[in-house]
């Protein structure tokens, strides 16, 4: 048989996984044999961890986490803020209350997995999508349009300070407009100070 796909490619093989996807001992093997490192397609998101009452579950995450440890891949973290998502129990916080609830939110998902992870997308899909400016959303309606991400990328630093921080959007290849906007937000978080340590392509 050819050798594993992870042994002879000169950069980590990924897969994005589901923790249900690993029950299937064919996936599982198929993962364990070929791939280097794994991402949470979903399970990793906002939208599942935070719960109704303002609780965070990890049931899933720690299942990938604990595979591609078992299994000597590498974990990438994906994703801490994202427009599309936001916790109904943070629909009446406003002020201080909702930044210590975004707060304490990032500080438990990166330090959970502080020293497993090789890299976490801090904010995904911030540029709208033919490239017109940055999205508005609840995040940054109440913590500020730039503020919110500047944020973000220091309360994953504080915990985590060894993992990078990437910046992750889409269309990046195929729409101009839109790359330009995504390095204009780029060149401003940093001058901002936010620790933002690379840029994440969707490339799907």
């Amino acid at each position: 048989p050819p050798p594993p796909l992870k042994s002879v490619a000169p950069f980590p093989i990924g897969a994005a996984v589901w923790a249900q996807h690993l029950d299937d001992p064919d996936l599982a093997g198929l993962l364990a044999a070929q791939v280097s490192q794994l991402t949470a397609e979903f399970q990793m998101k906002m939208e599942y961890i935070v719960q109704a009452d303002g609780s965070f579950r990890f049931d899933a995450p720690d299942r990938i986490a604990a595979f591609a440890r078992q299994h000597g891949m590498r974990l990438f973290g994906h994703t801490l803020v994202w427009y599309a998502e936001k916790p109904d129990a943070w629909n009446d916080l406003e002020g201080p209350a909702f930044r210590d609830a975004y707060a304490a939110y990032i500080d438990a998902v990166v330090g959970r997995y502080r020293g497993q992870t090789v890299g976490w997308d801090v904010v995904n899909e911030a540029v709208m999508e033919e490239g017109e400016g940055w999205r508005d959303h609840i995040f940054a309606e109440r913590l500020g349009l730039l503020e919110h991400m500047r944020l973000a990328y220091e309360l994953a630093h504080a915990a985590d300070p060894d993992v990078p921080l990437f910046l992750n959007d889409y269309y990046l290849e195929s729409k101009p407009k839109k790359r330009a906007q995504f390095m204009k937000l780029a060149e401003a978080l940093l001058k901002a100070g936010a620790p933002l340590s690379g840029l994440g392509t969707q490339t799907h």
